[in-house]
């Protein structure tokens, strides 16, 4: 065995190294810049080979290079290699974060962290991930990696943990929007009083306050009825600031905290999505719990003002069973069109197959339904009608493309086919020789950004040569075709940093006195915009 302090060290042996050499870290280990708090420990929980650091750090490389069809086959591999460290005995938690250090400048701009979170997740059933996870919130400096961690502890409602990471990153500006979410996420009475830690010294002039209050008030059903007395304790408190009290007295107002005496609008859809989480499968929550949780949601399917909020509920359950009581509702009760729309997919989310038939029959002939029943299709893992969703996206109709837009942001993390699909039809538009064909994908295409966002690049950099970027012919010259581009380009960055290669291309646009005034100074605006240090030079 190998007694390796440094990563020096540990280069210097690299070649000398036969492979599946193990590599003792439960002994201090540091690389430049890194001050380890206490010397009891090393950085890892875990003793795992350099082999496993290599081979997650390969996988991170093709993950930032890959297309559409690549990425999410090495995302598969990911889930592999976490797999086989599992079936050694070993946790992949800290290996797998720890190797994310290469990745640093992807990590912030793609939604990556929420893909790996999802899939360290699913190994929570360990019994020392908890004993991993403190190690790393007490030990790691690395702002990159503790964000993952701080994620993946809200993910797996652990307060405990999310106590630790309080006590430590509270005061830390690039971590505390994180820590807030996370605990926002875990949806546990108890981590309130941490959260409106928060919300009381709320600072509007502050970016990252800002995100805080938006965040808390997207979320904050999941606190409600029970933590209703909490919150306005606060807000009655002198101790809070004047954006704080805003934040509160607008959602008092608006009825979200204030229980108005009314049991239908207490029991709104948050409440009956929290239930759910309650009575979900795997949720670590007393028995006797669930099946109380249970039991509502299926009593809210016979009275029409809360039946639309079970159906949509429902799929948080994790339960296929669920899908029985949904069929029955539809075929014994007058439902809403919304309701309809919700229940299909619902019985999508859980998977439930039994279905079928009974929703070819009745709804996937029907103008008003038929998206949702091709999207409940998707979901089951029938891949029949992806082509014609994704099309449906690029119809002439603005209204079509929303409501396909809203079904496609519900569903597109589960179906991974769907994005290449997406994809595929927009390339296919924009390559049209119709202006309005071209003017449409690129302003619908924006309607569902994050489904597509990882695969991307190589579509704008086509879009890029239309303009003349690189000395190509100019393909494009309509403004409103060039406005288009611009406002794809806003979106599709959104607040993360400008890579590279975009922010040539505004660089282009901008010094061309072939484009108007108007789109030269868009471009403008839009580099104007970043934050500094926000631009990726070698992306």
């Amino acid at each position: 065995m190998l007694d390796i302090k440094t990563l020096q060290n540990l280069e210097a042996l690299k070649s000398n190294l036969p492979k599946g050499r193990n590599v003792d870290i439960k002994n201090q280990f540091s690389t430049p810049g890194l001050q380890p708090i206490g010397t009891e420990n090393g950085l890892f929980y875990w003793e795992f080979s350099e082999n496993d650091v290599e081979e997650f750090v390969h996988i991170y490389e093709k993950i930032k290079q890959a297309d559409n069809r690549s990425y999410n086959a090495m995302l598969s591999q990911l889930r592999d290699k976490c797999n086989l460290m599992v079936a050694r005995g070993i946790s992949p938690v800290g290996c797998a974060i720890y190797a994310t250090k290469t990745i640093n400048s992807y990590l912030n701009f793609k939604n990556f962290i929420d893909e790996l979170v999802e899939i360290l997740y699913t190994f929570n059933c360990s019994e020392y991930i908890n004993e991993e996870l403190e190690h790393i919130l007490k030990k790691w400096t690395w702002t990159p990696q503790l964000r993952i961690a701080i994620k993946l502890c809200g993910k797996l409602g652990n307060l405990d943990l999310l106590k630790i990471a309080y006590n430590r990153f509270y005061y830390d500006e690039n971590l505390r929007v994180d820590l807030f979410k996370a605990l926002m996420d875990t949806g546990n009475e108890d981590a309130l009083p941490y959260i409106l830690s928060f919300i009381k010294i709320l600072d509007k002039e502050n970016e990252k306050d800002r995100q805080i209050a938006n965040y808390f008030k997207s979320k904050v059903y999941l606190f409600l009825p029970d933590g209703k007395r909490i919150i306005e304790d606060v807000y009655n408190s002198k101790n809070i600031s004047s954006f704080g009290r805003k934040v509160l007295s607008e959602l008092i107002t608006q009825g979200v905290i204030t229980d108005t005496g009314n049991n239908v609008q207490v029991k709104n859809r948050p409440y009956y999505i929290k239930l759910a989480r309650i009575a979900a499968v795997g949720a670590k929550i007393d028995e006797f719990k669930k099946k109380e949780a249970l039991d509502e949601l299926y009593l809210a399917l016979n009275n029409e003002n809360l039946r639309g909020h079970s159906l949509f509920a429902l799929r948080f359950t994790n339960r296929k069973e669920a899908g029985d009581y949904i069929i029955n509702t539809l075929k014994n009760h007058q439902c809403s069109k919304k309701d309809i729309k919700d229940a299909i997919m619902t019985l999508g989310f859980l998977a439930y197959s039994e279905g079928k038939e009974f929703i070819i029959e009745k709804y996937l002939q029907k103008v008003d339904y038929k998206v949702y029943v091709w999207a409940y299709f998707a979901l089951i893992k029938d891949n029949s009608y992806i082509e014609k969703l994704a099309s449906e996206l690029f119809e002439e109709k603005t209204t079509i493309a929303e409501e396909v837009s809203e079904v496609i942001r519900q569903i597109y993390k589960s179906v991974p086919e769907l994005r290449a699909m997406i994809i595929e039809k927009f390339k296919g538009n924009i390559l049209s020789t119709d202006a309005s064909k071209v003017l449409k994908a690129l302003k619908n295409i924006q309607l569902v950004i994050p489904a597509v966002e990882n695969e991307f690049k190589p579509i704008l950099e086509i879009i890029f040569e239309k303009m003349g970027y690189k000395d190509k012919e100019v393909v494009w010259r309509a403004p409103n075709v060039y406005d288009a581009v611009l406002s794809l380009i806003n979106k599709f960055i959104g607040e993360n940093n400008i890579p590279g290669y975009i922010e040539k291309f505004l660089f282009y646009v901008m010094n061309n006195e072939s484009f108007n005034s108007s789109i030269r100074t868009k471009a403008m605006s839009i580099l104007n915009n970043v934050n500094p240090g926000g631009i990726e030079a070698n992306a």
